[in-house]
C-alpha cells in the first residue's frame, strides 16, 4: 500500500465515508457508493444495438431503425448504465449539486463498460464534450470533463485526455426539446480548438447523458472532419484487400512457376539489363548518365552557396564601414 493508500485509511478512521445515495457506509473499491446501492445500478446489459448502444431484443447482430434511417457519424456508442433510478440521481447531484467527489466512482463505472464494450476497438486518446464559456463560467466545471479525466486514469495503458472541441456559440440546453429539435439546437455548435492536431487517430468521447444522441454526433462530425478515425478506416481498406488476395494466386508463386518453366519474369529482364549497362559502363570507364546529372548538380548548388556566402561578406563589410564612419 502506498503513501496514498495509507492517507486514505486514516481519514476514513477519522471521518468515515458514507454512501452518497443511501447514507450506509461505503464498501471497500468506491469511495461514496455502498454495496446496495451498487447492485441497484441499471447497468447497461447486452443485447444492444451494434451502433447507438439502444436496448435491443435479439441476440444476433441488431442495428435499430433510428440507426438504420441515418447513419450516426459516430462509429460505436455504450452507456455505462440507464439515466433512471440512482443513476440519474448521482449524475444530477455531480452537475446541479458540485458532487465533484462522485466522478470517481461513476469513472469506475465507465473503466467497466470500456473494458466490456470497447476491448477489441483501441484508441489513442480520450476526449470529451465542451461545455460553452457562460455555462463552464456559472457552473465552474465541466462534468464530462472529469468523467474523461477518470477513465483515462483506469485505462490500461493509461491514455491522455485531449481538449479536442470548444463551442462557437451559446445554444439553450436541451433538456426539454424533443429529437429533432436537439439535433437543430446542436447544428454547428461545435469546433475544433486550435493546435488541436486529431488527423489519423482515433478518440473516445466521453458525455456526461446521452438521450437522442444528438450532441455526440455532432461531435463526432467534426471530429471527422479534422481527420480522427482515418487509422480504422485503413485497417478496415487493408483488411478487405488482404481478404481480396486470398483469393487470388501468390505473384511469388506465378514468379517461381515461370522460373521452374525457363520463361523469366518481365521485371527480372529490365532489372538485369539495368545491371548490365550500369556495369558495362563503369568497366569501359564511361559514366553513366544519372552519375553526370547529379555532379552537375552539386557543381550548380556549390557555386549557388559561394555565390550567397560573398553576397553576405560584401553587405557585412558595408555595414561595418558605415559603424566605423558614424561611431
Amino acid at each position: 500500500m502506498g503513501p496514498a493508500g495509507i492517507w486514505r485509511r486514516l481519514m476514513d478512521l477519522v471521518y468515515p465515508r458514507t454512501c452518497a445515495l443511501c447514507g450506509a457506509q461505503s464498501e471497500e473499491g468506491y469511495l461514496y457508493l455502498c454495496w446496495n446501492c451498487r447492485c441497484r445500478l441499471p447497468l447497461t446489459q447486452l443485447p444492444v444495438c451494434e451502433i447507438c448502444g439502444r436496448t435491443a431484443t435479439t441476440e444476433t447482430d441488431y442495428i435499430c431503425p433510428a440507426c438504420r434511417r441515418k447513419q450516426p457519424a459516430f462509429d460505436r456508442a455504450r452507456a455505462a448504465a440507464h439515466y433512471r433510478g440512482l443513476m440519474r440521481d448521482m449524475v444530477l447531484n455531480l452537475k446541479y449539486h458540485n458532487a465533484l467527489w462522485l466522478s470517481h466512482d461513476l469513472g469506475i463505472l465507465l473503466a467497466g463498460a470500456m473494458a466490456a464494450f470497447y476491448q477489441d476497438h483501441p484508441f489513442d486518446a480520450v476526449t470529451f464534450v465542451p461545455l460553452s464559456w457562460m455555462r463552464r463560467r456559472t457552473r465552474s466545471f465541466n462534468q464530462a470533463r472529469l468523467l474523461a479525466s477518470s477513465l483515462a486514469h483506469r485505462s490500461k495503458p493509461r491514455r491522455p485526455v485531449w481538449n479536442c472541441l470548444e463551442r462557437n456559440r451559446f445554444k439553450e440546453t436541451q433538456t426539454h426539446l424533443a429529437a429533432r429539435a436537439r439535433q437543430k439546437n446542436v447544428r454547428g455548435a461545435f469546433r475544433m480548438t486550435r493546435g488541436a492536431e486529431v488527423q489519423g487517430k482515433t478518440l473516445l468521447l466521453v458525455d456526461d447523458v446521452m438521450t437522442t444522441g444528438a450532441t455526440v454526433d455532432e461531435c463526432a462530425r467534426v471530429l471527422k472532419q479534422a481527420g480522427a478515425a482515418e487509422r480504422e478506416r485503413r485497417r478496415e481498406e487493408k483488411r478487405r484487400r488482404a481478404a481480396a488476395l486470398q483469393n487470388m494466386p501468390a505473384y511469388a508463386e506465378v514468379e517461381d512457376g515461370m522460373k521452374k518453366s525457363g520463361v523469366e519474369p518481365p521485371h527480372s529482364k529490365i532489372c538485369r539489363h539495368m545491371r548490365k549497362g550500369r556495369d558495362g559502363g563503369k568497366k569501359s570507364g564511361v559514366e553513366p548518365p544519372h552519375s553526370k546529372i547529379c555532379r552537375h548538380m552539386r557543381k550548380g548548388r556549390d557555386a549557388g552557396k559561394r555565390k550567397r556566402r560573398q553576397q553576405l561578406c560584401v553587405v557585412f563589410a558595408v555595414f561595418r564601414e558605415l559603424f566605423r564612419l558614424y561611431y
